[in-house]
């Protein structure tokens, strides 16, 4: 698969937990690198603050010895239903 192939990947999963607290945690970019071995977390990009339709955010990331960055941008938002970038 090549990147040129535009990739894309989709999980669903069903969490017992209140749906305010699950949208704070998935939805904080700085919170992601507590939930991933890859990602070492990230922030809004200016003038965003937070959960929005088209914001931007800017995350770090590593895997062995190599580092990057990615900046995302949010495809899909309605808050506590779905968010996507």
């Amino acid at each position: 698969m090549l990147i040129s192939d535009r990739p894309t990947v989709q999980v669903e999963i069903n969490i017992d937990a209140p749906r305010q607290l699950v949208w704070a945690l998935v939805t904080d970019p700085a919170r992601m690198g507590e939930f991933s071995p890859e990602n070492l977390g990230g922030a809004w990009d200016d003038p965003w603050t937070g959960q929005e339709l088209h914001a931007q955010f800017t995350s770090k990331n590593h895997w062995g010895d190599n580092e990057w960055t990615t900046t995302s941008t949010v495809v899909q938002c309605a808050e506590g239903r779905v968010f996507s970038s």
